[in-house]
């Protein structure tokens, strides 16, 4: 059943997984940065707004549709995506079971005929709205200063910051030019009124380096 986000299943999976045995490891700062989450209260917005809201439904609903699935394989195919979960996996993270994870969730028949009985129902504004009020819920301040912490203490952590600012951020961009499932899946989002420009730019700031960045827009 669908009743769950895929961030909520990734929260549990990573909790779960007992592969943080020692202090400096990067599977262990991956696990800071989790244990931060409010995972219960996370799980309740999104159940609700799974059995409440038509925008978040038709939103999963497009999920697991063929043109979405040219997007998630086609992304998962591109040489820099195989190279983090290299990466990734040599480092004793198992970023290839998370992916299969997300993509056994989104490929499961929807939950039907689940309503939640309440004396006063609560109004669900659309899938815009979920994101602000998930956002909103993200400990945004304890992560910045735990990746301070983490960049001056924690070898492995820098070396993974390190690998994302050699990632070639051109080879999204041109993948975005000649995928139109990518440009219709960009779409999508735009009509539920997400800011897609804006969460491209935040990505920009924490993970490009300056030289990539100014590749990545002259071209």
């Amino acid at each position: 059943m669908m009743k769950l986000s895929f961030l909520a299943l990734m929260v549990v999976s990573v909790s779960e997984s007992g592969l943080a045995v020692h202090s400096n490891s990067l599977p262990r700062d991956i696990e800071d940065f989790v244990d931060l989450l409010d995972l219960a209260q996370i799980t309740r917005l999104t159940n609700a707004y799974y059995v409440n809201d038509k925008d978040f439904q038709s939103m999963l609903e497009y999920l697991q549709s063929i043109e979405f699935s040219a997007v998630w394989h086609g992304f998962f195919s591109l040489a820099m995506m195989r190279d983090v979960g290299l990466y990734l996996s040599r480092e004793g993270v198992p970023f290839y079971d998370y992916v299969d994870l997300v993509a056994n969730f989104i490929g499961q028949t929807p939950l039907i005929g689940r309503m939640i009985s309440r004396p006063q129902k609560p109004k669900y504004r659309g899938l815009k709205a979920y994101v602000e009020e998930l956002f909103a819920m993200l400990p945004w301040q304890e992560w910045h200063r735990l990746y301070d912490v983490k960049q001056a203490n924690s070898a492995p952590f820098k070396a993974l910051v390190s690998e994302l600012h050699r990632i070639n951020y051109i080879e999204l961009k041109q993948f975005y030019e000649d995928s139109k499932e990518l440009r219709s899946f960009v779409q999508v989002l735009r009509s539920y009124g997400l800011d897609v420009e804006s969460f491209a730019q935040y990505l920009k700031k924490y993970f490009y380096t300056v030289k990539t960045a100014e590749r990545f827009e002259a071209t």
